[in-house]
């Protein structure tokens, strides 16, 4: 298998962090655009983690995205609890 760059943008919900954990299992170098570091404890040498959000059109996402070979996005709106009514 080929080993490639990957970013995951949503690496904390529950379906970026299997993507994370997936990805790292296969020999894959990830980067992950987080809003909040701390939510994403998963300990590897392939695991580069960014703060940032993909809504703030920063050099966050522009850092997290050069030189990826795959941007996987597991961006979701959140729980119904979460969001504003």
């Amino acid at each position: 298998m080929i080993s490639r760059k990957v970013l995951v943008l949503g690496a904390t919900g529950g379906t970026g962090q299997q993507l994370v954990t997936q990805a790292l299992q296969q020999g894959h170098i990830v980067t992950a655009l987080v809003r909040d570091p701390r939510q994403l404890s998963l300990p590897s040498a392939h695991l580069r983690v960014v703060a940032g959000s993909v809504t703030d059109y920063g050099s966050a996402l522009a850092t997290a995205m050069h030189g990826q070979d795959v941007v996987i996005s597991a961006l979701g709106v959140g729980s119904p609890s979460s969001r504003a009514t």
